[in-house]
């Protein structure tokens, strides 16, 4: 009966063992793809709306430790393809008497960052917003990651809000 019962060889595994594992895992792969896309796009705007909360920050400091009021603008000119209007190449701060340049944040590729109101946000010397409230969206132009919204209210306080309206 010792014949009948071959037992397995201990130096490896089978042929179609391995051909069953590698089709097991290349369908996983291949489901799990347009996730990552999705993840990476993620990233890419949390980086990004925390790069605006950090210079909305640094606006209102500056302005308050230089005595003159500053300006969070678009940078111009942007040019992106197939998005009109919008902050889609990132955002500067400049002094606002003098138009001195001094932070600039650039967005990168594939992202999206429409505001409103759509112009120039100012802050008084005493690094107040002189504008009401606003809202900043972000959005992946590639991939399918959840938009993310910043609402500011009218004392310049950012909050990230689920959805795409302030309340």
């Amino acid at each position: 009966m010792d014949h009948l019962h071959r037992p397995k060889p201990a130096d490896g595994t089978s042929l179609p063992e391995i051909l069953c594992l590698l089709a097991c895992l290349a369908i996983g792969l291949a489901q799990s793809l347009p996730l990552w896309g999705g993840a990476g796009a993620g990233l890419a705007m949390g980086q990004a709306r925390a790069a605006f909360e950090t210079d909305w920050r640094g606006a209102r400091w500056q302005a308050q430790t230089r005595g003159h009021a500053m300006r969070l603008q678009a940078i111009v000119p942007c040019v992106r393809p197939n998005l009109p209007g919008g902050w889609h190449c990132g955002w500067q701060w400049v002094q606002e008497d003098t138009g001195q340049l001094i932070q600039e944040s650039r967005l990168p590729p594939g992202l999206s960052v429409s505001v409103k109101p759509n112009s120039p946000w100012r802050i008084d010397a005493w690094g107040e917003p002189l504008s009401g409230g606003a809202s900043i969206l972000f959005q992946s132009t590639v991939g399918s990651a959840t938009p993310e919204l910043l609402c500011m209210n009218v004392l310049g306080r950012l909050r990230r809000v689920r959805g795409l309206a302030c309340e």
